[in-house]
């Protein structure tokens, strides 16, 4: 596995396994995502197959910002298969372990890492953290930050690939800086985010702003909730029903192609416990039966519709996903959001409650050399 300790290189450059090892306790200026209560609440779950690594930015011997990795380790028996095609045809499925082997070509006898530069658990810029705004510099030494990780990881390993994610497209600080190393354009959907008007004091403001449409067809929605009771859930009742809940929000997980990391409930009973009020966690409730939850997360005036679960049996009769992103709303309305960012899924369903696509760069770099050059012909 992973060596625990903290690992010193030259140039000043640190790496370490943990956040509670940083000098100064650096807080990114721009995301609660890259800030302590976050950070070791996303340790302490435990993520299967997954360790960390943060190395501080240090300029003229001053702590500037924060480089965030996940390392994943592909050989580790607990990840089980990244590439799933079952949901969609027998083909596909039988083509998935080809394509993750094609790709990894992960052996059980020795660690295979994957390197990602900002967080699986999210979508947008959280792999670059800087303290004050106006510095730019942590962008260019990115690179250098990135190799020594890499070195670090192959005294006892071999790293299969690197991805560094999500920024974007109209502002992207590594374009530039990137390309000239063989990192190639990840194809990725858009982050899907909508404005919150400030004149909107609750949902029914959201509501009468709608065309006749859709406010049509946010009613209808919540006739159909209105058999059901949303309620907020606490961490005793969240670890009182982790079963449950680990059901609900492996049915959604599972409807994707590509799985890298695979979060459970012990993920969200740590973020329960850790973010106190910025944290937002509601069950849906039909019969006293749990079938639906939502976490919704602040992020200043940002609102994160994070990570969600269904019963994919009442999803119909319900319009639970639906209703999911009319409680979204509500929540961001109601802490006083500017933007709420729904990710990258269910883009048109999205589209129809207010959201608008934003494109965001992503990179990978196989470090096998064929299959890296193959990867460029396809991305080019």
């Amino acid at each position: 596995m992973f060596d625990k300790q903290t690992t010193i290189l030259p140039d000043r450059i640190t790496i370490h396994s943990h956040f509670k090892e940083l000098p100064g306790n650096p807080s990114p200026s721009h995301s609660f995502f890259l800030q302590k209560e976050y950070l070791e609440a996303v340790e302490e779950a435990d993520i299967p197959g997954v360790e960390y690594r943060y190395i501080p930015y240090l300029k003229q011997g001053r702590v500037e910002g924060l480089y965030y990795f996940q390392i994943i380790n592909l050989s580790a028996q607990e990840l089980g298969q990244i590439v799933h095609f079952e949901p969609y045809n027998k083909l596909l499925s039988g083509l998935s372990m080809l394509l993750q082997n094609l790709l990894f070509g992960v052996k059980k006898d020795k660690p295979h890492y994957l390197i990602i530069s900002g967080s699986m658990c999210l979508s947008g810029d959280y792999g670059i953290g800087r303290l004050t705004s106006d510095d730019k510099s942590i962008y260019s030494n990115f690179p250098h930050a990135l190799s020594q990780l890499r070195h670090e990881l192959e005294r006892n390993g071999k790293v299969v690939a690197e991805i560094i994610k999500d920024f974007p497209v109209d502002s992207d600080p590594l374009h530039t800086i990137l390309k000239p190393a063989y990192y190639h354009h990840l194809a990725m959907d858009p982050i899907m985010k909508m404005a919150i008007r400030p004149a909107w004091g609750s949902i029914s403001d959201y509501v009468d702003a709608l065309s006749s449409k859709y406010r049509q067809r946010f009613n209808q929605a919540k006739k159909k909730l209105g058999h059901c009771e949303v309620r907020s859930l606490d961490t005793p009742f969240i670890i009182e029903n982790r079963e449950r809940i680990n059901e609900l929000y492996t049915a959604v997980q599972e409807k994707s192609p590509v799985r890298i990391i695979k979060p459970d409930v012990n993920y969200i009973i740590s973020l329960s416990k850790h973010l106190g009020e910025k944290v937002d966690i509601k069950g849906l409730f039909y019969n006293n039966e749990l079938i639906a939850f939502l976490i919704g997360i602040q992020d200043e005036d940002h609102f994160e519709a994070h990570h969600i679960g269904i019963d994919y049996h009442h999803n119909k009769e319900f319009s639970l996903y639906l209703n999911i992103l009319y409680l979204y709303i509500e929540m961001a309305i109601d802490v006083k959001a500017r933007v709420v960012s729904f990710g990258r899924t269910a883009l048109q369903m999205k589209t129809t409650v207010g959201a608008v696509s934003y494109p965001y760069n992503a990179y990978i770099k196989l470090n096998n050399r064929l299959l890296n050059g193959v990867l460029k012909e396809t991305t080019t």
